[in-house]
């Protein structure tokens, strides 16, 4: 009898102790794509790009479309800021217009967006332009120059990155609480087993 009692009582501890593990697993791995969603596919100009002279404006492409909320682009050239009125949403596209009389010289670009998942995301770029911009024209090329502007290019993955509403250190201890929990759980059974058999 004392066996029967112990053959109906361990094996759901051990069940429960696979079951929390295989939940723990299963948790890790659905957190794992949202981290994934709406980063910085491309930008135009791309990251390094050297131009004939500024852009009429910035275009940052993500995977998915971001959310109107916190967006911030700010383009800064030789003199400071030369960003034109707020960014907008254009699809997956942010795009950020740039004060025509933009000088020549090395631009960065930071910019902050929040994605559909709620995450804020936030990265920067530079690129370079060896002329001004010459008003309404600018980000033109000029008659008879070859173009220096390279095709729109992936952005680097560390351009991006991501702010997460729960660090990832936050799930490595709360699956450790998990298991050892439910290993305690398991040797107290065994335990009780073990009266009850005696």
């Amino acid at each position: 009898m004392p066996r029967s009692t112990l053959s109906s009582t361990a094996p759901p501890g051990r069940r429960l102790l696979a079951a929390l593990g295989a939940g723990l697993v299963l948790a890790l791995g659905l957190t794992a794509p949202a981290y994934a969603h709406d980063e910085l596919r491309s930008s135009n100009p791309a990251d390094g790009a050297t131009l004939a002279q500024p852009p009429a404006e910035v275009v940052l492409t993500f995977e998915e479309p971001p959310v109107d909320l916190g967006l911030q682009v700010v383009v800064t050239g030789p003199d400071g800021s030369v960003s034109s009125g707020d960014a907008r949403i254009q699809g997956d596209d942010v795009v950020q217009t740039v004060q025509p009389q933009a000088p020549a010289g090395r631009y960065s670009v930071e910019w902050r967006v929040t994605s559909d998942d709620g995450h804020p995301v936030s990265g920067r770029f530079a690129f370079t332009a060896e002329g001004a911009a010459t008003g309404a024209s600018a980000g033109a090329t000029p008659s008879g120059a070859p173009a220096s502007t390279p095709a729109a290019t992936p952005a680097p993955a560390d351009a991006a990155r991501r702010d997460p509403l729960i660090p990832s250190w936050a799930w490595i201890v709360a699956g450790v609480i998990v298991i050892a929990g439910a290993i305690r759980l398991n040797r107290r059974a065994s335990a009780a087993n073990k009266q009850q058999e005696d």
